[in-house]
């Protein structure tokens, strides 16, 4: 999202639906959300405005932010016009150890060129905390292919653009932005990567109690995300 917002033809809000979210923290009266949404657009111009949102219930889609379920979601949005572009990390453990790192940290974020700091933690895979809502680990694990499943079945009946993380970013994050690019019908500005993988490190490295969340994934569909990048 950085490497498009850097294109002069290209507006980025950020994590809009989120930012909505804590400007109107506390406030009895919000305005909807979509209605946000449009005036945060107006900003961009004639420029493209583009914006990410965490589909998952637990996440920006939850009640107190959009209330909505994804497909009712997607339907709005193709309302509005909007070309939709899903990216997914097909390691889903690794979504999950990322953000605890990143809470760990309290920085989700590496400059590129900057060496990452190795951020080792127990991970207890009988109560897992991810956005607003507490699973067991191979709950969440499912929750995430179903979610995808539906996203990319909504994204490709809307001509949507698909993209992976690691096909489209762990190599070169150039390849997933000139794709961006190509979709919004503009040419690819030189831009930098701006930023560095900030987890690059094997899982084993990461989690004090490895022995204990392999166990837990022993003989199920998910024990390859164990040994992926």
């Amino acid at each position: 999202m950085r490497m498009l917002n850097a294109h002069p033809r290209v507006l980025s809000g950020g994590e809009a639906f989120l930012r909505y979210g804590r400007v109107y923290e506390g406030s009895p009266r919000r305005p909807d959300p979509f209605r946000y949404l449009r005036r945060d657009m107006l900003r961009a111009g004639r420029r493209h405005y583009v914006f990410s949102v965490h589909f998952l219930r637990a996440q920006h889609l939850r009640p107190d932010l959009v209330d909505m379920d994804l497909e009712a979601f997607v339907g709005v949005m193709s309302g509005l016009g909007a070309r939709l572009v899903l990216l997914e990390r097909r390691n889903y453990l690794r979504v999950l150890l990322s953000s605890r790192a990143g809470e760990l940290r309290e920085d989700w974020h590496v400059p590129h060129g900057v060496p990452p700091t190795l951020q080792t933690f127990t991970f207890d895979p009988e109560i897992v905390e991810f956005g607003a809502t507490r699973m067991r680990l191979v709950e969440w694990l499912e929750e995430f292919e179903r979610g995808f499943t539906e996203a990319r079945r909504l994204v490709a009946a809307r001509g949507g653009l698909y993209l992976t993380y690691e096909e489209d970013v762990l190599p070169d994050p150039r390849i997933g932005y000139r794709k961006l690019c190509a979709l919004l019908g503009e040419r690819p500005a030189e831009v930098e990567v701006p930023l560095a993988r900030a987890n690059p490190f094997a899982i084993p490295e990461m989690l004090r109690n490895f022995d204990v969340v392999e166990r837990n994934l022993r003989g199920t569909r998910f024990a390859w995300m164990l040994d992926a990048s």
